[in-house]
C-alpha cells in the first residue's frame, strides 16, 4: 500500500473567462472544481492505475469537508487529520482567447503543535500496512520546515520509504539539493506529469504575476544583506549556487 502525504490540500476552482481584464465585472463560460494538492494529484493518479493508495493531509472547515466529498466522489481512500483552521481555495481565471491565466492561491491554515502531533501519530500508524509514502506540495505558513525530514525520520524507522516529488529536471534537481540537503528521496517531475493528468494548466507568467513577484521580497536563507524581490533573489541564488536554469524550471 501506499500513503500520500497532503498537507495543505485545496479546493481548486478554475474558471473560463474571455477577454479577462482586471478591474472589470465578467462572466464565466466555464467552471470546474476539484480536490487539490499534489500529494492528492499522485493519490488519484494511483487510483487510476488501480494501486492500492490511502491520501492523508490536514483538512478542516467547510472547505475542507467539500475535499473530502470530492475525493469520495472519486473513490479515493482517506483519513484526514482535522483542524481547527480552513482548508484553503485557490482559483484560476483562464482567458481562452489568449491561453493566459491568472492563478491566486490562499496561503492555508493555521496549524497548532498540537494538531501537527496528531497528524503525525496517525501518519505512524497508517504507515505500518504502507511500503512507500510520497510527501508532496507546499505545507502551510506555520508548519516548520522541518517537518517533512521529521516525517521521513519517523517512516524510515517503521520500514517505510519516503518520496518527494520535485517539478524540475534530474539534473537540476540534484545540483540544487546539494547546496540544500534534504533526507527525503526525491523524484523529479519535470513534464508535471501529475498536472497534466487532470488538465491542470501550467501558469503563465502574466504582467500581473511578474508585477506581484516584483513586489514581493524574499530572502529564504539569510544569505543575501537583506531581501530581495523574488526574480533577483532567484538570480543571486543561482549565481551563488553555479546553479543553471532549463527551459522546465
Amino acid at each position: 500500500m501506499i500513503l500520500t502525504v497532503t498537507l495543505n490540500a485545496a479546493i481548486d476552482r478554475t474558471v473560463a473567462v474571455p477577454t479577462f481584464r482586471q478591474g472589470h465585472r465578467h462572466r464565466a463560460v466555464e467552471a470546474s472544481t476539484v480536490a487539490g494538492g499534489k500529494g492528492i494529484n499522485v493519490a488519484r493518479a494511483l487510483k487510476i492505475l488501480g494501486r492500492p493508495v490511502i491520501a492523508t493531509g490536514l483538512a478542516g472547515g467547510p472547505t475542507g469537508a467539500r475535499l473530502m466529498e470530492r475525493l469520495a466522489e472519486e473513490s479515493i481512500l482517506t483519513d484526514f487529520t482535522w483542524i481547527a483552521g480552513e482548508s484553503r481555495t485557490n482559483l484560476a481565471v483562464i482567458d481562452p482567447t489568449n491561453g493566459e491565466q491568472t492563478e491566486i492561491n490562499e496561503r492555508g491554515p493555521e496549524v497548532s503543535s498540537e494538531e501537527l502531533e496528531r497528524f503525525l501519530e496517525k501518519l505512524l500508524y497508517l504507515a505500518r500496512g504502507a511500503r512507500i509514502c510520497v510527501i508532496a506540495g507546499s505545507q502551510p505558513p506555520s508548519v516548520p520546515d522541518s517537518f517533512a525530514a521529521r516525517m521521513a525520520t519517523e517512516l524510515k524507522e517503521l520500514g517505510v520509504e519516503s518520496l518527494g516529488i520535485v517539478a524540475t529536471e534530474p539534473e537540476n534537481a540534484r545540483l540544487y539539493f546539494k547546496f540544500r540537503p534534504t533526507r527525503l528521496r526525491l523524484a523529479a517531475d519535470p513534464e508535471l506529469t501529475t498536472h497534466r493528468l487532470f488538465g491542470l494548466r501550467k501558469p503563465a507568467l502574466t504582467g500581473e504575476l511578474m508585477k506581484t513577484m516584483e513586489a514581493t521580497r524574499v530572502n529564504p536563507f539569510g544569505e543575501f544583506p537583506e531581501p530581495l524581490p523574488i526574480p533577483q533573489a532567484g538570480e543571486a541564488a543561482t549565481k551563488l549556487d553555479g546553479f543553471v536554469g532549463t527551459e522546465t524550471d
